[in-house]
């Protein structure tokens, strides 16, 4: 059984503590930096009661009211001669089809805002449900992801995930942060692709409701000590080893490092998600979990990800 959150997460580190790389598997925290200071006007300023309640409703001879809001554009598709229509995760977490017209003319003040992970401050209208683009200013274009094939292709799958993840009706605040994060690590190379991947989806799926539970055991509550962590994906969470062999299922005897990491990656501060070292395998089994964890919760299969995945046998 998953458990859903109730509360962001607090900066809390890992349970286990740890210290160290490699083949043990302990973590070594590392910050980051700069995480808010990188993007312009900081994180999730506006409540969603001042953008969400601005949208008019069209009527005749009434004028429509604008509204800017900060979005990160995760999908792009080109139709007719000049237009393009994106999907964006807005500021708040919320998924938005804007249509832009116009933007692939030759010299268009919109076109270098618009594209596939940019995050910009767009000026939207929306009439009868629908959304329209009437301008765009670029704040972070994130190009030093599509320099590695390999960060471009898990980018791709980050934001196939978040849009299959969220909807028009339903905020999930902590994504933009989490999405935007990843994105920086990888445009810096601050971080592998190996690293990025399971943190994410770890924590993604946690902010989305489906928090695995890692401690006590799920069956006796037994407090569990970090050689003996047993998971269970089809459960959402971990017993001691007496249990696990009693309830055989999926349940997987987890390195202590990939113990260590998952807690980090559940616990610490959202600009501090990616801030971890691991090795070995402990990495390999991190990696592991999370995208079946994800994959299952998710009930889907992404064709970014098998792509993802190509690349390594290239």
């Amino acid at each position: 059984m998953y458990h859903k959150r109730q509360d962001p997460c607090p900066d809390t580190g890992s349970a286990f503590g740890g210290g160290g790389k490699g083949e043990t598997g302990d973590i070594a925290g590392t910050d980051v930096g700069g995480s808010a200071e990188w993007i312009s006007g900081g994180f999730l300023e506006r409540p969603v009661s001042q953008w969400h309640t601005c949208f008019t409703g069209w009527k005749k001879g009434v004028p429509m009211q604008h509204s800017k809001l900060k979005c990160l554009v995760i999908r792009e598709v080109d139709f007719s001669e000049h237009d393009r229509y994106i999907t964006v995760l807005t500021e708040h977490g919320r998924r938005l089809e804007v249509l832009c017209r116009n933007a692939r003319r030759k010299g268009s003040r919109i076109a270098g805002a618009a594209r596939l992970f940019c995050w910009s401050e767009l000026t939207l209208y929306e009439s009868r449900g629908r959304y329209s683009l009437d301008d765009a200013e670029l704040i972070s274009p994130f190009w030093g992801v599509t320099q590695d094939i390999d960060a471009y292709a898990l980018a791709c799958y980050l934001a196939e995930l978040s849009a299959a993840m969220t909807d028009t009706e339903e905020d999930i605040p902590a994504l933009p942060r989490l999405f935007l994060g990843a994105l920086h690590v990888l445009s810096e190379r601050k971080r592998p692709a190996a690293i990025v991947k399971p943190a994410f989806e770890l924590r993604f799926m946690a902010e989305s409701g489906f928090l695995p539970q890692m401690d006590p055991c799920s069956v006796c509550g037994a407090a569990l000590t970090p050689d003996s962590v047993w998971f269970s994906v089809r459960s959402g969470s971990a017993a001691c080893g007496s249990c696990a062999a009693r309830l055989g299922a999926d349940f997987r005897l987890l390195p202590r490092g990939t113990v260590a990491a998952m807690q980090h990656i559940l616990t610490s501060d959202l600009k501090r998600v990616y801030a971890f070292q691991l090795g070995g395998g402990s990495l390999r089994v991190l990696g592991e979990v999370c995208e079946e964890y994800t994959i299952y919760y998710a009930d889907k299969l992404f064709d970014s990800l098998r792509f993802y995945h190509s690349l390594a046998q290239l």
